[in-house]
């Protein structure tokens, strides 16, 4: 799978990325890059539009016979089938052609997405263009919570150690909605740590132990947060527990096999996530020596897929990573020195200091001072930063709870437009008195504006608006190639009917074939006067 998104990256999202970029450095500014990106693509589909254009006439002038087809074999699906496969054959209709620019376009859209999440991760799209942020939702009339302001904002985070999986995991998930945050850890002892939070020069600062409240500026949140590191197994292996001389015997090689800990057979192979630095310092940090490294090999995957995957295919498997729960695998109970009882890194027991591969950090939020300090810290407070903390693998404790999340509840004006386009679109592309399959066709087109509208609501904004001139160029063609549709009745004076002036004509050329045929045979069928025949005068 990561090769296949990797491919995809490399063949379509770079290069589209690379596109906008291109016409941004010409015209300045990458909302107008985007419209220009946008009116070249129509411009390239013009001629797939041009069939699926003449496919839809082929389509609704055919209606009628295969209408009397389907009740001429009405029951028999077979026959159906091979007649109206024969008589598309006959009149030169292909139904697939109609579907070739929405084809087109869905590649277009996902590489699209895609190269403005890779634009937006350089900081390079955060553009304010009319009303909305191209990088962000059009969060335009905000109903519950606050939106996030769009200028650039620094959030810097003091910490005691080298910066974990826990400041980058904050940086990572809070940007990919705002992008205008840039995050930034400084690493310094604790008490600059505290007088930086009570001058206001850093936005919130980690420590390995909790501080008094009186040290603490007024209106500073404290969090608790427990960092935990687990073993998992493919769920049939014969291992329940572990203690922790057994893990540390594990991680330093001395314990080998299954045989050694378990009824199981076989050598322990151990596997690991790539990027998953915090948990194996947190085995060293806790069951090592100092300076002590990891004395075996760890198979290293590059997503979380691969290494589950991995588990559940070895059988001599031992997964070494953060607590994750997954079909098929299961995550070993350590026992700690002393103890009678093993438990899992589960969330009561994290809570209550039971199980023994975990410590305590404190995040402590000082008081929000203005729009931007106040936005993230709410974020940090909602589920949302919850869950970007267990991603890096810290678990909050107590856990939060919410509704909407830092970012409200919002109307985007931006999808909505969106939507009223797309609507107006299908409204044109339904022909009047359809049936049989056009008409089955019209009633499907109906949910397509409100679906547009649920996916351009959490959409990009710059997405959003290669949709919306899209469909406004979409519309403009349809206009001048197939009429208004549906759109508007039939009696104003912008209305057209395309596909009725041509069935009019039509008509109208196969009356008067019929006058001039019957007006021939009319001429034919009229009796004739017998000619008289002259007598010729004898000479005399």
């Amino acid at each position: 799978m990561d090769g296949i998104m990797n491919t995809w990256q490399t063949l379509a999202v770079d290069p589209l990325s690379g596109v906008l970029t291109g016409i941004q450095s010409v015209v300045g500014n990458y909302a107008i890059a985007i419209v220009l990106f946008t009116i070249g693509i129509r411009l390239l589909m013009v001629p797939l539009t041009l069939k699926q254009i003449r496919s839809q006439r082929k389509m609704q002038l055919i209606q009628p016979e295969l209408e009397a087809m389907r009740r001429k074999f009405k029951g028999d699906r077979q026959a159906t089938s091979e007649a109206t496969m024969k008589l598309y054959k006959e009149r030169g209709v292909n139904p697939v052609a109609g579907c070739l620019p929405a084809l087109v376009q869905l590649p277009i859209l996902l590489a699209l997405y895609g190269g403005i999440l890779t634009l937006s991760s350089r900081g390079l799209l955060n553009e304010q263009f009319l009303w909305f942020n191209l990088a962000r939702e059009d969060s335009t009339i905000q109903l519950v919570g606050e939106a996030a302001p769009t200028e650039p904002v620094d959030v810097v985070i003091a910490t005691t150690g080298l910066p974990s999986p826990l400041q980058a995991s904050l940086g990572v998930s809070f940007t990919q909605t705002a992008p205008n945050f840039r995050f930034r850890t400084d690493v310094v002892d604790a008490g600059t740590a505290i007088d930086a939070l009570n001058k206001g020069a850093v936005t919130a600062i980690v420590l390995d132990e909790q501080v008094d409240a009186s040290k603490l500026p007024n209106g500073t949140n404290a969090t608790r947060l427990v960092q935990a590191a687990a073993f998992l197994v493919e769920r049939d292996r014969l291992v329940t527990r572990l203690s922790q001389s057994q893990v540390v015997g594990i991680l330093r090689g001395e314990i080998t096999n299954w045989a050694q800990v378990s009824d199981a057979n076989g050598s322990i192979v151990l596997h690991g996530l790539r990027d998953d630095f915090g948990s194996r310092a947190l085995v060293q940090r806790l069951l090592l020596n100092e300076g002590e490294a990891i004395g075996v090999p760890i198979r290293e995957h590059e997503s979380r897929d691969d290494y589950l995957n991995a588990i559940r295919e070895d059988p001599n498997a031992l997964g070494l990573s953060m607590p994750m729960r997954a079909d098929d695998v299961r995550m070993v109970n350590i026992e700690a020195r002393g103890a009678t009882r093993a438990f899992p890194p589960i969330g009561d027991v994290l809570s209550d200091g039971q199980y023994p591969l975990a410590r305590d950090i404190y995040v402590y939020w000082g008081d929000a001072n203005g729009e931007a300090e106040t936005y993230v810290r709410d974020w940090w407070l909602s589920g949302q930063g919850q869950e970007a903390a267990q991603a890096a693998g810290f678990t909050r404790v107590p856990p939060s709870y919410d509704f909407f999340g830092s970012g409200g509840f919002y109307i985007s004006v931006l999808a909505l437009l969106a939507g009223g386009f797309q609507f107006i679109q299908a409204r044109m592309m339904q022909s009047v008195g359809a049936t049989g399959q056009a008409a089955t066709m019209n009633r499907v087109m109906q949910f397509m504006p409100l679906i547009v509208v649920v996916f351009a609501w959490t959409f990009q904004a710059g997405l959003v608006l290669y949709w919306v001139i899209s469909s406004i160029i979409a519309i403009i063609q349809q206009y001048f190639t197939t009429g208004t549709g549906k759109l508007i009745p039939a009696h104003w004076s912008l209305a057209r009917d395309v596909m009725g002036e041509h069935n009019a004509k039509v008509a109208q050329a196969a009356s008067a074939d019929l006058e001039t045929k019957t007006s021939s045979v009319d001429e034919e069928s009229r009796p004739r006067r017998p000619r008289r025949r002259r007598r010729r005068r004898r000479g005399g």
